[in-house]
């Protein structure tokens, strides 16, 4: 590949200018290919990806038509998962549904459950149904009461047997000590018998000493005793005495053998004293000449030193006694100044104790008619509420007797058939207090007397009555009708 430049026939690249001239390009064949290549490369690239696209579409076409009727193909498994997913979802979804539903119906009936519990203790806590709940009460009392009779009556009882038994206790007690007190008196008056005997035989017969039998009183024994003990322990008494002479003569022996060897020692220890004093003396006496001379010396030094310490101390001594006179002063000073101060604050405390006495007496008054007042307000308040709670009773009681005259004058307008569904819940409810009490074996005449004064209220057909006298049965209570107004009673006619 070579570039040239080209110039009209006749011209020269000399002569001719540059804007003049032609340039031209010589290339080959093959690299014109290549260039041309490049600039459709973009063109080509996307040929071939049509082209790979196109092959991978047929080769998954065939694959597919091959493989559509294998069980265990990949798609296949692929396809069975997730139907078998959606419908495990499926299910999970419907057993949430069912199973909301039934909570759904457990909870509405425990709603009717709550709703009908309240509907009937609100009918119990009203009108008739509140008269036989206090009936039901009444008789549990009644029962209960009957109970603390029968507990109190046993205690009762029970302390009696128990106070006899203590009484028969006592009683036997008493009487055996009185036994054992007899006893001792005759062994005593046996005894005393004895000893007048053995003393009229002593007074009978005291010159014959053969037929005299001694007698060993307890008093005589004890002394003989004690004497004998006495004499044991005096005995002993001589032994030590004399075991202790013995070592006291033997330690004296050896301190007088001591003291003879110490003598001795002494002697020669002062003999040797003598002779070393003798030996010193001679050397004092020989250094005595020099030492005078050095101890005149010393002593005109020590003199001179003494003059000056006299000195010295008297001079301390002045300046002493003027510190002490200063400090004397200031101490007088000091005593006084506390002394005023001291007075100071005794009258400062008796002011303020004046002070606050009056201040106590005045917040006593200040107290008393505070006090006063706030029991005033009280008893007004108290007082006041009184009147509002009355006023309020009274108005209630005006409300009630409105409410009653209106019900009355509703009642008297309606026939009795229109009050079938209250009667009839009535005597449920009554039937149920009497099937409690009469299981729970409590007395029914409370309530049977609230259901005889309904049936009058409302005039209702009262059933014969008849009186049960039959007392045979094991049952206390039931067994004995006094009032029969239900067709359930066997005494019913």
């Amino acid at each position: 590949m070579e570039s040239r430049w080209y110039v009209s026939p006749g011209q020269t690249l000399q002569t001719t200018k540059i804007e003049d001239r032609s340039r031209a390009l010589h290339i080959k064949r093959n690299l014109w290919k290549n260039i041309t290549a490049h600039l459709d490369r973009n063109r080509l690239t996307q040929e071939a990806i049509d082209k790979e696209k196109a092959r991978k579409k047929f080769l998954k076409e065939g694959s597919e038509q091959m493989t559509k009727n294998w069980e265990n193909s990949v798609v296949n498994r692929r396809k069975r998962q997730e139907e078998e997913r959606k419908a495990r979802l499926e299910k999970v979804e419907t057993d949430r549904l069912q199973r909301f539903m039934e909570l759904s119906q457990e909870q509405e009936e425990i709603r009717r459950k709550v709703i009908a519990d309240a509907r009937r203790a609100i009918y119990i806590e009203q009108g008739h149904s509140r008269d036989l709940t206090g009936a039901l009460i009444l008789s549990e009392v009644i029962h209960e009461r009957e109970k603390q009779k029968e507990l109190e009556q046993r205690i009762k009882q029970h302390d009696m047997e128990a106070e006899a038994k203590y009484a028969l206790q006592v009683k036997e007690a008493a009487e055996q000590e009185k036994s054992e007190n007899l006893e001792k008196e005759r062994q005593l008056m046996k005894q005393k018998l004895e000893l007048k005997r053995i003393y009229l035989q002593e007074q009978a017969s005291p010159t014959n000493p053969s037929q005299f039998i001694p007698f060993n009183y307890p008093e005589q024994e004890k002394r003989t005793q004690t004497k004998n003990e006495f004499q044991k322990f005096y005995e002993k008494q001589q032994k030590a005495k004399e075991l202790a002479q013995n070592v006291e003569k033997e330690q004296d022996l050896v301190i007088d053998i001591y003291s003879k060897a110490k003598h001795k020692i002494n002697c020669l220890r002062k003999k040797k004293e003598r002779e070393i004093q003798a030996a010193l003396q001679a050397r004092r006496a020989a250094a005595s000449k020099k030492v005078v001379a050095d101890a005149k010396a010393k002593t005109e030094d020590v003199e001179r030193f003494i003059r000056k310490a006299i000195e010295e101390r008297e001079q301390e001594e002045l300046e002493r006694l003027k510190t002490n006179k200063k400090y004397r002063d200031r101490l007088i000073q000091d005593r006084q100044e506390d002394r005023r101060k001291f007075i100071e604050c005794e009258e400062k405390r008796k002011f303020e104790e004046a002070e606050l006495r009056k201040w106590l007496l005045l917040n006593r008054v200040k107290r008393d008619s505070a006090t006063k007042e706030y029991e005033e307000n009280k008893r007004q308040t108290e007082w006041q509420g009184k009147l509002d709670y009355r006023k309020a009773l009274f108005e209630q009681m005006d409300e009630d007797e409105e409410r009653r005259r209106i019900e009355k004058a509703d009642n008297q307008g309606y026939d009795v058939t229109k009050f079938a569904e209250d009667d009839r819940k009535f005597f449920e409810y009554s039937k149920e207090c009497l099937d409690y009490l009469r299981k729970r074996g409590r007395s029914t005449l409370p309530v049977e007397r609230l259901i005889l004064e309904y049936k009058k209220e409302n005039r209702l057909s009262i059933p014969t009555i008849k009186i049960c006298e039959d007392s045979s049965s094991s049952q206390n209570e039931s067994s004995k009708c006094s009032i029969v107004y239900t067709p359930t009673c066997k005494c019913f006619k």
